[in-house]
């Protein structure tokens, strides 16, 4: 069994709950060091970790520990993140800001662990007119910024190195999908209890994260995580896969959705790859993340 299989099937043992995954009682030195390095240049060592540590396959040797260090390194990324977003949530209700917690921050209640979904930062959007009120209340409580404004967002940094993407519009730079993406806060509501968070419709969040793939996929870079969110969502998240399909086809990306779909099915749904799927997966594994 190659790497990239024996990946595949420890994913799928770790995210499928109902997965019936068979696999070796014991694994090489050479083949845990095989399975770290690609593991790891996708960022989900740390799920694999968790999964060979159940099975009782991780040992003394090398491999092992960096497996185990990548585990505790995202619980602890994790609880900073949490920790963090919190406190943005906390004071934008304090400062009576409007906003939408977006991708990780949303995506990780539904893997079967909250630090399993690991993200380098945190993706808020506010209203652009909303922008100054927002980054000045933050920066009263120690977050850092340069001031500059990117295409989509603004960095700004905890006092403890977190990274937030403080976004005034969601867009990507490219014509077919920046329109229904700049709609976004016509496809949001206010969460229940009266705050100012706002939720997006599980529609238009699933939409967003294809769009935002589709952008990632062009440039080489999508990496395995987001067919894994996918996975998760199609599989824990109830929304109305037709008016997804509605969305895509207005922004000529509902066969990307079909295609990225298919591999998903590969990975973790146990189906036969077909020539496409297999030149989108090493498509994927080779352009990295």
């Amino acid at each position: 069994m190659t790497a990239t299989e024996l990946l595949f099937l420890l994913l799928r043992s770790e995210i499928c709950a109902d997965a019936k995954v068979e696999f070796s009682d014991s694994l090489s030195e050479e083949e845990l060091k095989d399975l770290y390095a690609l593991s790891n240049a996708h960022d989900v060592a740390h799920i694999i970790s968790d999964t060979l540590q159940k099975k009782g396959l991780l040992g003394a040797d090398e491999a092992s520990k960096k497996f185990l260090k990548r585990q505790l390194l995202s619980i602890y990324r994790y609880e900073q993140l949490k920790y963090a977003f919190d406190e943005i949530c906390s004071l934008f209700e304090k400062e009576k800001i409007p906003y939408i917690p977006l991708k990780g921050s949303v995506l990780r209640s539904y893997y079967p662990e909250e630090w399993m979904r690991t993200s380098c930062d945190i993706d808020v959007l506010v209203h652009d007119e909303d922008m100054k009120r927002a980054v000045d209340a933050l920066v009263k409580i120690g977050y850092q910024t340069d001031l500059k404004r990117h295409f989509h967002d603004m960095s700004l940094y905890s006092p403890n190195g977190v990274h937030l993407e403080l976004h005034f519009n969601i867009k990507e730079h490219m014509d077919n999908i920046d329109g229904l993406l700049s709609r976004v806060w016509d496809f949001s509501r206010q969460e229940k209890n009266g705050g100012y968070c706002y939720e997006l419709t599980k529609e238009f969040f699933v939409f967003h994260h294809i769009a935002h793939m589709s952008y990632h996929f062009i440039s080489g870079g999508c990496g395995i995580r987001p067919f894994i969110d996918l996975f998760v969502m199609k599989n824990s998240m109830e929304y109305d896969d037709l008016t997804v399909r509605s969305y895509c086809r207005q922004c000529g990306i509902e066969k990307f959705y079909e295609n990225v779909l298919s591999v998903v099915n590969v990975w973790f749904g146990g189906e036969s790859h077909t020539s496409l799927s297999r030149r989108i997966e090493d498509y994927i594994l080779n352009g990295g993340v």
